[in-house]
């Protein structure tokens, strides 16, 4: 509890990831709600808008994956 309270928020490692993704993560995770971007302003950050011409069709990913998120 100590860790979530009082570190930092994580951060998605710049080796690992894009830096769109390491940005559109960090934006998720602001402890503060007056930091963290809205579901709006997420879909508008270039992580998203860089896939935004590509036919992804998420809803039957998560279908198809027995994801809980297929209900939303």
């Amino acid at each position: 509890m100590e860790a979530i309270v009082e570190q930092p928020p994580p951060c998605a490692s710049t080796n690992q990831f894009s830096a769109e993704f390491c940005s559109f993560i960090s934006a998720c995770i602001q402890k503060d709600p007056n930091d963290r971007k809205s579901a709006h302003e997420l879909m508008a950050h270039p992580f998203i808008s860089m896939y935004r011409d590509l036919n992804v069709d998420l809803a039957t990913y998560f279908t198809n994956a027995g994801s809980p998120l297929a209900t939303f």
